[in-house]
């Protein structure tokens, strides 16, 4: 057991390694629990959301391969293989209640190491979740080596894995939430539509940064939901095609240059029109947007976002040859995109 803690704000993660493999590692199952609507920290009368409630998140689970190896979503399970249908079934919850079932997982021999990820149901964009503590257990075929068999994750670990855009921290008269907001509507300004966890660091005996991006980042697949397409496209392509969801609820008020500086953020490159800064978020550097007075390495940006996905931000440096970089963020711009880098859709915001 390992336990772990944070002085100001007191976060408890709790670990368990599972210590027998049945001969039967093929197929293993998941079971789940989430608590909505109440503070993540159990606490005091002045962090309790006795009306934050909403409905359950779906829930994926990756392994670092990006191979999809269980979903839930609402009250149906859906394994490998049915995959691509759409489901409009939903799980309401009434205020401080909690949540529980059973997730079937595929190919558990093979999986590396365990991803969660939550995101919120598209088909109800008027419910922003507020979850505060959600823990699972693995059953005893997942080998204990790939991931840590049990856990529990409060609302607060959500709260420090980034800046709020890409995770949580939205306030209420100026006070912030210990639980972790998902919104697919922007409903709730600068949340996300989803999370996703690295359930195997949680098993390591290494004390690890809440912040660290090895904990909370954006680096799985996400499956595309048809619902959140706002032009059509030509040809039919498949749902159930493996692709990013390289979105996080972009606002154009929002800042590239407080992204770069941030210690903790993590997540996909960001322009900022508002302020003229591209943030190169694979090194953490800041570019203005290039003019005719440009003396020092800047960006220029291709407006157009083409299917070939060939919108891109241009380093120019002079004296030295331009570097190109893919563009992931501009401001209300989502892009998805498959994992060789080809842009499978492409839209406004929600």
């Amino acid at each position: 057991m390992v336990l772990l803690s944070r002085t100001s704000e007191v976060i408890t993660i709790i670990s368990a390694l599972a210590g027998l493999i049945p001969s039967d590692a093929n197929r293993g199952s998941l079971t789940f629990r989430v608590w909505v609507g109440k503070d993540g920290a159990g606490g005091s009368d002045e962090h309790k959301l006795n009306s934050a409630g909403g409905h359950i998140p779906e829930i994926q689970v990756w392994d670092t391969a990006n191979k999809l190896n269980g979903k839930y979503h609402g009250n149906r399970i859906r394994a490998k293989g049915n995959f691509g249908k759409y489901f409009r079934d939903r799980v309401s919850v009434r205020n401080n209640e909690q949540f529980t079932a059973a997730l079937p997982l595929s190919r558990t021999s093979q999986i590396a190491n365990i991803w969660l990820l939550m995101r919120s149901n598209y088909g109800y964009r008027t419910d922003g979740i507020c979850m505060t503590t959600f823990s699972w257990q693995a059953s005893d075929n997942i080998p204990p080596s790939a991931s840590a068999n049990s856990g529990v994750l409060p609302g607060d670990l959500l709260y420090f894995c980034g800046y709020p855009w890409y995770y949580s921290g939205n306030g209420l008269n100026g006070r912030d939430f210990r639980c972790a907001w998902l919104d697919a509507d922007n409903s709730i300004p600068r949340t996300p539509y989803f999370v996703n966890i690295n359930v195997g660091v949680m098993g390591k005996d290494s004390v690890k940064n809440f912040e660290d991006k090895d904990l909370c980042g954006l680096g799985v697949g996400v499956a595309v939901d048809g619902r959140i397409r706002k032009r059509a496209i030509e040809g039919d392509i498949a749902a159930h095609r493996k692709a990013f969801g390289n979105r996080a609820n972009v606002h154009q008020s929002l800042s590239a240059i407080a992204l770069c500086d941030s210690p903790t953020s993590w997540g996909s490159s960001f322009y900022c029109i508002d302020e003229g800064v591209f943030c190169d978020m694979s090194t953490k550097t800041k570019y203005k947007i290039c003019d005719a007075n440009s003396t020092e390495p800047c960006a220029s940006y291709e407006q157009t976002l083409k299917r070939d996905g060939s919108s891109k931000i241009v380093i120019e440096n002079p004296g030295a040859r331009p570097s190109t970089k893919p563009i992931e963020f501009v401001a209300e711009y989502f892009t998805i995109t498959d994992f060789n880098g080809t842009v499978i859709d492409d839209g406004m915001g929600l």
